[in-house]
């Protein structure tokens, strides 16, 4: 007994010892007390040949991926770089735990070094030599240097940004073998990170962080979900979720709102070069705000996740609000909100037509589902069908008479030439069979009575755009 008592005595008088010790530890800024220096002059170079340059930022993407743009060369193109040696939690197509403190982060030191002082990136390494690209192939690995106060500051009184992230406990060190020196720095700012318990080793939940009903996940786990019950007949286990996902408007059209977002590796993806996943949004029979409508708006939307018939696996319940959104008051609520505007949007996150044969347009191509899609060859319509609703759904068969593996639906009034007949529309089967169409729209899918079924929906015209159904012959 007493043993174990001075067992226990000793314990609390170890936990006490360590309590004080932290408390009263010393707090190192690695930042300006450490090896961690940039050695060489950015004056005067550019970074697609040397390497290194003085930038502004076009893009605040999230917390250790950021577009800038350079000062001395306007028409030189943005610089995506990909800080080196870290990772922060996700804050764009997937949502996760402390990335919206880390993308905050750094943009408010980026913002304020714009501003009011100096920011340089370079190459991972201190020598003047081209850039190199990350696992995308479409940005480049980067350390960025800051000075907050000092415009046009001198080489060696600039900070490293990416050390700074780490120190703040908002990123993970990652592999730091291109700048072997600065490895002891980084792990020992990892490490008082922990000591200190710093939000992301703080244990506590981060503020900006929605732990509400609304659950935060990725258009691509949702996709996943999607081909295992397409291909494999496992019910989505998504439905009925009430989510939180972002997305880039891929169109709008018949009361639906399309978005997709683009995901590599970093972000999920384990296709090699990346892939795209989407989803169609039912927005209800009134109308929603414009701002939230326009092709390549980058949205964030709230709602609830169901399996339909008509249009397959969908979102609804979301509020487009008209007001502005409030990241606390609306934090865990069904408001959508505009990340980035549509003039605004990064060229990553932006969407393009996919061109595909028409014989590749089906089950093999769910990666493109909710995406825009232009069919390569000329179409004949060999039958279509005529709703009570008065909509049209067409059937096709390509150039050497093999029946297409999806239909079309027409779910609006098609006008075959708007431009010099802007009042004569098709309104029976007869006008649309045995003729030759260029199609495109937007891929999706239905499931009735068990059966898939794989259709492209026409949209309406869009000012200074083509058809999606163009009569050929």
């Amino acid at each position: 007994m007493k043993k174990n008592i001075v067992f226990g005595l000793a314990f609390v008088a170890m936990a006490i010892f360590n309590t004080v010790s932290c408390a009263s530890a010393k707090f190192v800024d690695y930042t300006k007390e450490s090896n961690v220096k940039l050695t060489i002059d950015y004056k005067g170079k550019d970074f697609y040949k040397d390497g290194i340059e003085q930038v502004s930022v076009a893009y605040y993407i999230d917390g250790d991926t950021t577009h800038f743009k350079s000062i001395s060369n306007s028409s030189s193109p943005n610089i995506k770089i990909r800080y080196y040696g870290i990772d922060t939690p996700e804050s764009t197509g997937k949502i996760e735990e402390y990335g919206e403190e880390a993308k905050q982060f750094t943009k408010s030191k980026l913002k304020n070094a714009v501003d009011n002082g100096t920011v340089v990136v370079s190459g991972p390494t201190m020598e003047y030599a081209p850039p190199i690209t990350d696992s995308t192939g479409s940005r480049y690995l980067g350390l960025v240097w800051i000075n907050e106060t000092e415009k046009n500051a001198s080489y060696d009184s600039l900070i490293c940004l990416n050390l700074y992230i780490v120190q703040e406990g908002l990123s993970y060190v990652k592999s730091l073998d291109k700048i072997p020196d600065y490895v002891d720095t980084f792990l020992k700012a990892e490490e008082q990170a922990k000591k200190f318990k710093l939000n992301l080793h703080s244990g506590k939940p981060a503020e900006l962080f929605n732990y509400g009903a609304y659950e935060a996940i990725s258009l691509l786990e949702i996709r996943r979900a999607i081909e295992q019950d397409l291909k494999e007949g496992i019910p989505n286990p998504y439905a009925g979720s009430k989510v939180r996902l972002r997305g880039t408007v891929t169109s709008f059209c018949n009361n639906m709102l399309y978005i997709a977002s683009y995901f590599d590796e970093a972000t999920g993806s384990t296709v090699p070069g990346g892939e795209w996943a989407g989803i169609n949004i039912y927005t209800g029979a009134s109308s929603i705000p414009s701002k939230y409508t326009i092709t390549n708006t980058y949205i964030e939307v709230a709602g609830t996740l169901s399996d339909s018939e008509e249009f397959g696996f969908q979102m609804s319940g979301c509020d487009f609000t008209r007001s502005q959104f409030d990241p606390v008051e609306d934090a865990d609520t069904n408001k959508a909100q505009v990340i980035f505007k549509a003039d605004e949007t990064p060229e990553e996150f932006r969407v393009s037509p996919f061109k595909l044969k028409a014989s590749e347009i089906g089950a093999a191509s769910s990666d493109k589902l909710f995406m825009e899609v232009e069919v390569e060859e000329t179409l004949t319509c060999y039958n279509a069908y005529k709703n009570d609703s008065g909509e049209f759904t067409l059937y096709f068969e390509d150039p050497n008479g093999t029946k297409t593996p999806f239909n079309m639906f027409v779910p609006s009034t098609y006008y075959p030439d708007p431009e010099n007949q802007p009042f004569y529309s098709f309104s029976t089967e007869e006008e649309f069979e045995n003729k030759k169409f260029k199609v495109r729209g937007l891929f999706t899918f239905r499931k009735y009575n068990g059966k898939i079924s794989y259709q492209l929906v026409m949209r309406p015209n869009r000012d200074g755009e083509p058809l999606d159904l163009t009569i050929v012959a």
